[in-house]
């Protein structure tokens, strides 16, 4: 996981059972929806201003049908990531570069996988959303783990440079480790 940097958690709707084209999977994908409860937590790590939903210290689910999952981007990834302000604009700063000043919680979370997210459309992951069948994604990189996500980062990493070649208007993205509760 030394190439990967830590970027927080989210409060999400358990792992879906029926996502279209991943039927019999329990889908850990990103895109989940966020307990309204927990969806904004702006704040400064060193000086650096944290404008994504993620958030750096672990939150409580007081709630229950809400899981907490981690998440980490590959650290090449922090200057490829480009997502725009909920206001509209980008004021040019990395996304994540406050994530090289978070540690991760003792959580107790397990690693689930590995997830393709789009760098310019916040949270749209590129694996789970973007048209590619289950076949489409065994024959260029292998099987998807039972959350829908890669369970090999090299599995990951094939995937990603075949979207680069085929992928149109998602063909820029990153690998994100997901982690949860085997649930």
């Amino acid at each position: 996981m030394m190439n990967f940097v830590f970027v927080g958690y989210l409060v999400q709707e358990p792992y879906l059972m029926k996502w279209p084209r991943r039927e019999g999977l329990k889908v850990a994908t990103i895109e989940r929806a966020l307990c309204p409860r927990f969806k904004r937590e702006w704040e400064k790590v060193n000086n650096v201003m944290n404008t994504t939903e993620f958030h750096i210290a672990l939150p409580q689910t007081p709630e229950a049908g809400w899981v907490v999952n981690g998440y980490a981007v590959e650290r090449n990834g922090i200057e490829k990531v480009q997502w725009t302000k909920p206001t509209g604009g980008s004021d040019g700063s990395k996304t994540f570069e406050y994530a090289l000043h978070v540690m991760r919680s003792d959580d107790g979370l397990l690693l689930l996988g590995y997830e393709l997210v789009d760098c310019n459309i916040e949270r749209l992951s590129v694996l789970n959303n973007c048209g590619y069948t289950l076949e489409q994604i065994r024959q260029e990189a292998g099987d998807l783990n039972e959350f829908a996500l890669f369970g090999d980062l090299r599995q990951a990493q094939v995937f990603q440079t075949y979207v680069a070649q085929h992928g149109a208007s998602h063909s820029q993205s990153v690998i994100f480790a997901v982690w949860g509760h085997k649930l």
